[in-house]
């Protein structure tokens, strides 16, 4: 789950301790007040019995007194071993969540399929931030291209594959090119690392279906074994839970990333990604392109800064070292463009 330590409670302050002067003030008191009252009232027999005398006189005033000392004394303690256990469990819960707001992820490698790809993955990622940049993909791709289903016309942005052939096929093909690109890197890791493979995948097609086509490409590609991963929720939360719950595995996470001929085209884009990621506490063989942090659903551009400083805190990244800000993306293939 993202980490919020405003969300903490503050420290509660430490009570403080009985003021010596003012209780010593009150013994004095009180055995002068014992000592009057004793003298008034008591008999002359009393008086001439000086022990007996000075014990009613000094000794009642001081049992009360100290009567009344040890039970402020046992509330203090107590308000304070509460107060102190209360603020050291709060030191431990923020080590904790700052520890799980540091853990980064490596992206050993990435493929990226779009309307604007190039003949590389980097001219298309320099494509499409240009674009983005600029304020012109929206008009200059969600718009461009156009397709005919039954009687109505939509407009979409479309991964040039196949365009013609069924999404099955598209789909095959998708999977044939993000798996080329990723393969060098996943056939370089030690042989006792586990691949799991997350699908997120937005398409006119079964989970079946899309599982048996994933196997197929998989198996043409020749790359080493893997089992699917499932999360408890899709999009960023499966990052999410894999920082929390899966991070000193030897273990890389491949996130699969396919959205296909959507049921409501209508000024919508298609993409395919494949993020191939790593932790870092056990991966050593690889280098990194990069690191992931621990990504988080930016609602407003307050929110944004805010979390942009916090990271920036915990990495020791300043902002001249950050080309581009960090985005907050709603989800793996939504039809929004992250605002940075």
């Amino acid at each position: 789950m993202p980490v919020r330590l405003n969300t903490i409670p503050d420290a509660e302050p430490y009570p403080v301790p009985p003021a010596r002067i003012k209780w010593l003030t009150a013994l004095l008191l009180m055995l002068s007040v014992g000592v009057a009252l004793t003298s008034l009232f008591a008999s002359d027999e009393l008086a001439k019995n000086g022990p007996y005398f000075w014990g009613l006189a000094c000794g009642v005033p001081a049992f009360i007194w100290s009567l009344v000392a040890s039970v402020r004394w046992l509330f203090f303690i107590t308000q304070y071993i509460r107060t102190d256990a209360w603020n050291k469990r709060r030191e431990e819960v923020i080590l904790q969540e700052t520890r799980r707001g540091r853990r980064a992820l490596q992206i050993l490698s990435f493929s990226v399929q779009t309307a604007l790809n190039g003949d590389s993955v980097a001219e298309t990622i320099t494509a499409f931030l240009a674009r983005h940049h600029n304020g012109l993909y929206a008009q200059q791709v969600l718009n461009t291209y156009a397709d005919l289903r039954g009687e109505d016309t939509v407009r979409r942005s479309v991964i040039p594959v196949l365009t013609n052939k069924p999404v099955t096929g598209r789909l095959s093909e998708v999977f044939s090119r993000l798996f080329s690109d990723i393969r060098l890197q996943l056939t370089r890791l030690p042989d006792d690392f586990h691949i799991n493979v997350l699908l997120e995948i937005d398409a006119p097609l079964s989970g079946a279906s899309v599982r048996t086509i994933w196997q197929d490409e998989w198996q043409k590609a020749g790359l080493p074994e893997a089992r699917l991963f499932s999360a408890p929720e899709p999009g960023l939360a499966a990052v999410d839970d894999w920082l929390d719950n899966h991070i000193q595995e030897k273990a890389v996470l491949l996130v699969i990333s396919v959205r296909l001929e959507p049921k409501n085209p209508e000024r919508t884009a298609e993409s395919a990604t494949a993020l191939l990621l790593a932790n870092r506490l056990t991966q050593t063989a690889l280098t990194p392109l990069a690191l992931l942090h621990r990504p988080e659903c930016i609602t407003d551009t307050e929110m944004m800064a805010a979390h942009q400083a916090l990271h920036r805190r915990w990495t020791g990244c300043r902002c001249s070292q950050m080309p581009y800000p960090v985005c907050g993306l709603p989800n793996w293939t939504g039809n929004s463009v992250p605002r940075c």
